[in-house]
């Protein structure tokens, strides 16, 4: 790649970023000041500030005087433009003003600070560690595809991607806390002990600064389990996308990609916070809205829409330096092609478990023999342990652990796929049109960006708090995941139609791929506690009220296992198909389409008037 072209390259990111960066804002301030009931608000902090005793009218209305005006350096009462110009004012500037709910009169920064460090302390190793093991792993796999060092990273990828973040956090917790006793499990350190002077920010390093060793292997200590959770989920989600990815990719492209992974990286930070109570910036994140503590909400959505713009570019960057094809790179040639093979024990346990879960979503009532007002229904022995009537035990106010699962797993697995299937749709649409020619396509593509001006999880959080409360609406979750999913399927239609082979199987192989991580920011979702309520049975909730009893684990296992099996199903479906794509790289490229940029570097390896060349698939 020519210099001038790497500059464009870095210029487009940078332009990206920027785009993002004030697209990520505006949205922001509409769903949060969306949020706000001003004159409840009014209320809220005028209580707040009055000082303890009696009150009078007249000091109510002196405090009063006082909050308006402390709102009106907000915008509140402003005209939209006007209020977003406060609204940024106050963010950049670091003006974040008191806290009236979380800790009142407690500066806001010195709230979120050390929350933003202690997030950074734990997720920084995991980062390091899981994008260069995942790497490294993704490339051995590549270079020994159908061999067994390929086929045993294969498992670990599936089975890293299938666990439930959450469910792999409540499994270590039980495990190695309250089992063995080895870690600890809760919080990010002793409650006996004081935390160290603040010094870089980093308790472990403040602590070794301070001289105070002893508090530095305590938080450690702490650190352990949550640092392993994360690394290992970062690593398997890393080796597939190296594996799969090709290196001849646009700035658009690769934004979408980053995007939707660093996406799912911030989701798994968010849960790691909330299973372990580290009293992070995700913990703050919720503890903001459930108290209302708007001052506290805005700067803390603020500085994800940052962290997460600052995250995609710095990526963007790394990835045009390492994947910039030399020119002694070869593209091998192969005319042979692989049909699927059904026989495989691999390809027969993905279709036996994703043939299962495809029937109990068809008739779960019929399966478990309990209507889902039943299988909710208060029964005599919470928690109780395995018996004859109820195979795999009760869970909370008696309920039938199997008919649960089987009801939870009807409520998953349609949602996941419904989801899907919306997104499939969108993505067709655009998909066609961003095939007509390498233009259309650019244009296209930059407009999915939109879809990742905040990270998926986060935009369905926020929905959620605006608009769904108090309880979440499953249909319109379900619209929102799948609208969340078009960039996602444009991409994938667009390659369908400039590459003419596996048309099918790229569907069906990308359906069963993006069915999983529906599937698990819904049983996520419920894990937060917005399904407590709810008239369908999500097992992520069901693992939230479980987590605190660990002398009931069947309440724990059997739930979590359930949603791993979903996933695992739909993922080895994804792996095999994609598998047999690979080995017949023949593909027809149509001339003017977007991919057309990519003939100068394979202007050697094709005579004039060719009309196939040979490319590496990519995912």
């Amino acid at each position: 790649m020519k210099p001038k072209d790497i500059i464009i390259r870095i210029v487009t990111a940078l332009v990206i970023a920027i785009f993002m960066l004030y697209g990520g804002l505006v949205l922001c301030h509409f769903l949060t000041y969306s949020m706000v009931d001003v004159e409840l608000l009014e209320q809220q902090m005028v209580m707040s500030l009055l000082s303890p005793g009696p009150i009078t009218q007249e000091n109510y209305d002196n405090m009063l005087e006082v909050v308006v005006e402390i709102l009106d350096g907000w915008g509140f009462y402003d005209p939209w433009d006007v209020q977003f110009g406060k609204y940024l004012n106050k963010m950049f500037t670091g003006d974040w003003h008191d806290s009236y709910a979380l800790l009142r009169g407690e500066k806001v920064s010195i709230l979120i600070t050390p929350a933003i460090f202690r997030m950074i302390e734990v997720m920084i190793l995991p980062i390091i560690l899981g994008v260069t093991i995942g790497i490294i792993l993704g490339r051995i796999s590549k270079r020994n595809r159908h061999k067994w060092k390929d086929q045993v990273i294969q498992i670990f990828t599936m089975i890293g991607l299938s666990v439930p973040v959450f469910f792999l956090g409540i499994f270590f917790q039980y495990n190695f806390s309250y089992q063995s006793g080895v870690f600890d499990a809760i919080g990010y350190k002793s409650s006996t002990l004081l935390d160290p002077p603040f010094k870089t920010g980093f308790m472990i390093l403040d602590s070794i600064l301070d001289g105070n060793w002893n508090l530095a292997f305590d938080i450690t200590g702490h650190y352990i389990l949550p640092t392993s959770v994360l690394t290992i989920a970062i690593i398997a989600l890393v080796t597939r996308l190296t594996r799969s990815r090709q290196r001849f990719s646009s700035t658009f492209t690769n934004t979408l990609v980053i995007g939707f992974n660093f996406g799912l990286i911030f989701a798994y930070t968010l849960v790691i916070d909330i299973v372990f109570t580290i009293s992070g910036i995700s913990g703050l994140f919720l503890q903001s809205f459930f108290q209302l503590d708007f001052f506290v909400l805005f700067p803390v959505v603020f500085l994800f829409i940052f962290i997460f713009v600052i995250g995609i570019f710095i990526l963007n960057i790394v990835i045009l330096i390492i994947g910039i094809p030399s020119e002694e790179q070869k593209i091998e040639v192969s005319s042979t092609r692989n049909p699927l093979n059904y026989k495989s024990p691999i390809m027969i346990i993905g279709l036996f478990l994703t043939g299962v879960m495809i029937v109990i979503t068809l008739v779960p009532e019929w399966i478990s023999g309990f209507s889902m007002g039943a299988a909710k229904a208060p029964a005599p022995g919470a928690w109780d342990p395995p018996s004859a009537s109820h195979l795999l035990g009760q869970t909370v106010l008696g309920g039938d652990v199997l008919a649960i699962i089987i009801w939870g797993t009807h409520d998953a697995v349609l949602f996941g796929l419904g989801a899907v299937l919306i997104g499939l749709i969108g993505g067709a649409i655009f998909g066609v049109v961003a095939s007509l020619h390498r233009w259309i396509c650019k244009g296209i593509m930059g407009l999915m960006i939109i879809f990742y001006l905040l990270p998926g999880f986060l935009i369905l959080v926020l929905v959620i708090m605006v608009f769904l409360l108090p309880q979440p609406n499953y249909w319109i979750l379900m619209l929102i995941s799948g609208i969340l999913m078009i960039p996602i399927f444009t991409r994938v239609m667009k390659n369908i139609m400039v590459y003419k082979i596996y048309k099918a199987r790229r569907i069906i192989s990308y359906i069963c791929l993006y069915t999983v991580p529906t599937i698990l920011i819904y049983e996520s979702l419920g894990f937060f506690g917005f399904f407590q309520n709810s008239e369908r049975i999500n097992l992520g909730n069901y693992l939230l009220l479980a987590k605190y009893h660990f002398t009931a684990p069947h309440a724990i296992f059997w739930p979590g296992f359930a949603i791993v099996i979903m996933a695992l199903g739909f993922l080895i479906l994804h792996f095999e198909f994609q598998d047999s794509m690979r080995e017949d790289p023949i593909l027809s490229l149509k001339e003017g389409s977007f991919f057309q940029k990519i003939k100068t570097y394979l202007s050697k390896f094709k005579r004039k008037g060719e009309k196939n060349i040979t490319l590496s698939d990519s995912a």
